[in-house]
């Protein structure tokens, strides 16, 4: 009886030893990783190329090289203007408009006028452009001692023609070349009108 009752207890651990090797294994419970512990977290995100800072371009500067022109026949003090060496003086007007200097180029001319609607601010001189042709694209916008210079590019059936004005209320006139097809075209002209200042002495117009 005694055997009998070992052996059945012999099998029953057997038994159980079995089932334990059948039972399915328990997987740890997985955690998920926090932002913080994330291996891209400290990561800098990429900058898109098109929200890159756009650089101003540089002021503009007067002509450096040329010869000086007099101008005396504008309605107000004589003038005096450096222009490339190719460049001739031409008067304009000044029986039923007033008079003008132009500047002419091979190319195109710079032209130096009293300024039929007055003098107006950078600001204001924007916002007339702006309110005429909003699509217009402002390239040099500066104030000077004196008034201000803007490069611009016309929009009115797409990008098209340039045009530079510098402004001198203290001289009275106006310097600017419109209608330029190309913007190293109209920066000189820009170049050209910022050399404008009184002449010394009296006389009429000369080149020297």
């Amino acid at each position: 009886m005694l055997k009998l009752s070992l052996t059945l207890l012999f099998g029953a651990l057997v038994l159980c030893e079995g089932c334990a090797k059948k039972a399915p294994a328990v997987s740890p419970p997985q955690v998920a990783l926090s932002p913080a512990s994330s291996p891209t977290a400290n990561v800098a995100p990429r900058l898109d190329a098109s929200l890159a800072e756009v650089v101003a371009p540089s002021p503009l500067k007067p002509l450096a090289e040329g010869r000086r022109v007099r101008i005396t026949k504008l309605d107000v003090g004589p003038l005096e203007i450096t222009v490339p060496p190719d460049f001739k003086l031409r008067m304009q007007g000044g029986v039923e408009s007033n008079p003008e200097a132009n500047l002419e180029g091979p190319d195109w001319r710079v032209v130096v006028r009293e300024p039929e609607g007055g003098f107006f601010t950078l600001k204001q001189e924007r916002e007339m452009l702006l309110r005429s042709d909003p699509g217009a694209k402002i390239i040099h916008a500066q104030n000077t001692a004196d008034g201000f210079v803007l490069v611009d590019q016309d929009n009115f059936n797409g990008p098209s023609k340039y045009s530079a004005q510098v402004s001198s209320p203290a001289l009275k006139v106006e310097c600017g070349a419109w209608g330029l097809d190309s913007l190293s075209d109209a920066e000189r002209a820009a170049s050209i009108c910022l050399t404008l200042g009184p002449a010394p002495g009296r006389g009429k117009s000369h080149v020297r």
